[in-house]
């Protein structure tokens, strides 16, 4: 028996931001375009240029706005939201990377293509449905529930339902089809609803070609006695990324610290420790992906 004595953290390398202040980083995706590779670079570009009169889609306004976003942040500039960076600032223009307008990257890379809502709420991102919805008309143009907030999803008008046990707004399914693998569409709530993935052990043999695999409580899963169960035996190999759990489940190691955190890979970005995030709102609850 090999078994480490870990727990599982619950923490993962995937977070972006600890707080707001972490996302006020220039985004490597920019240097080529800004011809500038950090703020100090911007700065001494942007000396004497009246960022106020930029003429937008210029080189110098592409500047202003990345300085304002990335190097000299305000308090509403960003908000740090399950690990993610999400641009908050107040916009006027639906154009990017121009004052006024949105930006198209956080500090680590992730491309953002929201667009500001001139006519609205005058942000970058769309708005969350209310607190508690009702009724489905209250979903229209709100965020779907399970969608990652780095790119929120709205709904269109008549797309989603408000599933009233967590008053979240949800895409709608009319059938099986309309959800994903694993689920199935629950005709009363219009919600996709976790289904049994499995009825016997060699059910999941099968379908993950692991002879690890049996059926737990309807879902294919690995029970482990002990940590070399979870890793392939490859404990000393260096290849320890899993814990087997009192309740004998397989689950990542996760992270204690950022000096853990690799560079995030293609930029090298940073990462921290944090949370692992939950986009879904309800467990066993996901949005139609289809219709």
């Amino acid at each position: 028996m090999v078994d480490n004595g870990l727990e599982a953290t619950g923490k993962d390398c995937n977070s972006e931001c600890l707080t707001p202040a972490d996302c006020c980083e220039l985004p490597v995706e920019l240097h080529a375009s800004l011809i500038a590779e950090s703020c100090a670079d911007l700065a001494e570009l942007l000396d004497g240029v009246a960022c106020d009169t930029a003429v937008a889609g210029t080189l110098n306004a592409s500047r202003c706005f990345a300085q304002a976003t990335y190097c000299e942040c305000g308090k509403t500039t960003w908000a740090c939201t399950e690990g993610q960076c999400v641009y908050t600032a107040a916009c006027t223009k639906a154009a990017f990377n121009t004052p006024g307008g949105c930006p198209t990257f956080t500090r680590s890379g992730t491309s953002l293509a929201t667009p500001c809502d001139t006519t609205g709420t005058k942000k970058c991102t769309p708005e969350a449905a209310p607190a508690g919805c009702k009724t489905d008309a209250q979903c229209d143009a709100k965020v779907v529930a399970d969608s990652p907030p780095l790119a929120p999803e709205t709904c269109a008008t008549g797309e989603c339902t408000c599933f009233k046990a967590t008053g979240a707004c949800y895409r709608k399914c009319n059938e099986d089809l309309d959800c994903p693998l694993h689920y199935t569409c629950d005709m009363k709530t219009t919600v996709c609803v976790a289904d049994t993935q499995c009825t016997s052990d060699a059910q999941c043999v099968t379908t993950f070609n692991d002879i690890n695999y049996k059926c737990l409580d309807g879902i294919c899963d690995v029970e482990c006695d002990n940590d070399r169960d979870c890793n392939g035996g490859s404990l000393t190999e260096g290849a320890f990324t899993q814990v087997c759990t009192t309740e004998k489940r397989c689950k990542p190691a996760g992270c204690t610290k950022d000096s853990e955190c690799p560079g995030k890979p293609g930029n090298n970005a940073r990462m921290f420790c944090g949370d692992t995030p939950a986009f879904m709102s309800a467990a066993g609850i996901h949005s139609a992906t289809t219709d």
